[in-house]
């Protein structure tokens, strides 16, 4: 399931990685996209518990669901 991650522009993007690989999931390839230079959003793929699993932990990270963009 793909993912949209939302957390503070100054996170260790690293650290997030790591983290998503113990839970199952990978951060995509594309560049993240910054939100007023505070936050920044990373796009990943993973499980459909995802968002409970990263609750789990101490990474500062909001979970939201991706989908892809359908025209009218």
């Amino acid at each position: 399931m793909k993912w949209l991650l939302t957390m503070p522009a100054d996170a260790d993007v690293d650290a997030l990685q790591q983290g998503l690989e113990e839970v199952g999931a990978t951060l995509e390839s594309d560049e993240p996209v910054s939100l007023d230079g505070q936050e920044r959003v990373l796009y990943a793929d993973g499980p459909e518990d995802l968002s409970e699993r990263l609750s789990a932990t101490d990474m500062p990270v909001d979970v939201y669901p991706n989908s892809d963009l359908q025209l009218y």
